[in-house]
């Protein structure tokens, strides 16, 4: 499994991070000073980057149709969910191996299966175009996972595998730990391919 620890995530590589993105910003001193000087003003701020201020709220519009992975790509199907405020438990996720068993997952559990025991109940496309644009505030404990698959959102994209060949496919937010740049990145993932015991279902918790 991926974890935080050990990664440029940690001490040196975070502090190094932060320097850039208070330089992108235009922070000066005075306004680090203000921020150490002030807690309050500091747990606000955390607030906001987590998504959990009052005053602040991060919104997904899950009835919008998702982009195309690929120009050609055409949309198959996308369930809405309705204009959703982000928080850290509104989505939980589903892990493979603790799912299936390490028998069946070792056997073979395809996207496909997955989308029968969990389809209408996982988040869709638009949830994961939001976390790759706001990679911060993807909850720590997704880090124990290599990939987390929305399956709300199918896609028909051809000649990806081969030349003239048809498959459908659905969003994945893949887990690039190391990267300081784009440390989650989307990409597509075959309903036909084996899931492994580092993956996860992103499933909707709409009752919090």
């Amino acid at each position: 499994m991926t974890s935080l620890a050990g990664t440029k995530f940690d001490g040196v590589g975070v502090m190094h991070e932060f320097c850039g993105a208070w330089t992108r910003a235009k922070g000066a001193p005075a306004d680090l000073q203000a921020l150490i000087e002030d807690p309050i003003l500091l747990a606000d701020i955390i607030k906001i980057a987590r998504g959990t201020s009052e005053d602040y709220v991060y919104k997904i519009d899950t009835d919008a149709e998702p982009k195309r992975p690929r120009e050609e790509a055409k949309l198959l199907l996308h369930r809405p969910h309705g204009k959703l405020r982000w928080s850290d438990s509104l989505v939980k996720l589903v892990g493979v191996l603790e799912e299936y068993g390490e028998a069946q997952t070792r056997k073979g559990v395809s996207v496909a299966r997955a989308i029968e025991d969990h389809g209408g109940h996982s988040a869709n496309a638009r949830i994961a175009e939001f976390l790759n644009l706001h990679p911060g505030l993807v909850p720590i404990e997704w880090w124990n996972f290599k990939r987390i698959f929305f399956l709300c959102s199918r896609f028909e994209v051809t000649g990806w595998t081969g030349e003239g060949t048809t498959d459908t496919v659905v969003r994945v937010l893949r887990n690039r730990a190391g990267e300081i740049s784009r440390p989650w990145m989307l990409y597509m993932g075959l309903i036909s391919e084996h899931l492994s015991r580092e993956d996860a279902i992103a499933v909707l918790d709409l009752k919090k």
